[in-house]
């Protein structure tokens, strides 16, 4: 089981909370807000319920007080649910890892998450919640919260990563090519370069762009 970030850090989560006051107010959204998005087998990053398409090397935000850790549970084929989604526990990755659930008729994994805000481009504004407990996804969280570990722990004021959203892949013996998440970091900015401000909607609604592609089977 993988180590959280508490147990590799021990100063982090105080850290987090005195270098990081505020910046819930510039990028971010609690939890249970903004537009949900995902990494697909395809190698695609989608938003929304619609499903919007992620523009090609826009830039985002990533909240450092809005990382998640926690657990999720899914059926699967002994218990004839396969897919269905049993149960989640999510809490700040500033606080200990939330305890395992009791068992349930599938599986509980290990899940990561992180808040952002696009701040460059056509989704300029738009705020979504990104989880994954798939090996590429976790591995693309830890790879980022180290990055702004290490600038927190260095004393950097500029401790919002600004990164662009793209993919990776390798061939498996067995399924063939996976595509992986890749969040790149591209710069650094502060809480208050990062602000994001609520904008009054247009009269006429633009049509939605590059939504999913249907695919032939």
């Amino acid at each position: 089981m993988s180590k959280n970030i508490a147990e590799t850090k021990d100063a982090l989560p105080a850290t987090l909370t005195n270098l990081a006051t505020g910046l819930a107010q510039s990028i971010a959204h609690s939890a249970s807000g903004g537009a949900f998005m995902k990494f697909t087998k395809f190698g695609e990053w989608l938003y929304g319920a619609e499903e919007i398409v992620v523009e090609e090397g826009s830039e985002w935000a990533i909240n450092p007080q809005g990382f998640l850790q926690g657990w999720i549970a899914w059926g699967n084929k002994e218990h004839n649910n396969e897919g269905e989604k049993l149960g989640e526990v999510m809490g700040a990755a500033s606080e200990p890892m939330p305890a395992q659930p009791e068992p349930v008729d599938g599986t509980w994994s290990e899940q990561r998450g992180m808040q952002l805000a696009c701040v460059s481009g056509d989704d300029e504004g738009t705020q979504v919640l990104y989880k994954s407990n798939s090996h590429g996804g976790l591995k693309a969280y830890n790879s980022v919260i180290l990055e702004v570990v290490k600038r927190i722990e260095a004393g950097e004021a500029d401790i919002v990563p600004i990164v662009t959203l793209d993919a990776d892949s390798y061939t498996h013996n067995t399924y063939g090519k996976i595509f992986t998440p890749e969040i790149k970091i591209v710069k650094w900015a502060s809480m208050d370069q990062t602000a994001v401000e609520e904008e009054e909607p247009e009269p006429e609604e633009k049509p939605k762009r590059r939504t999913r592609r249907s695919r032939a089977a």
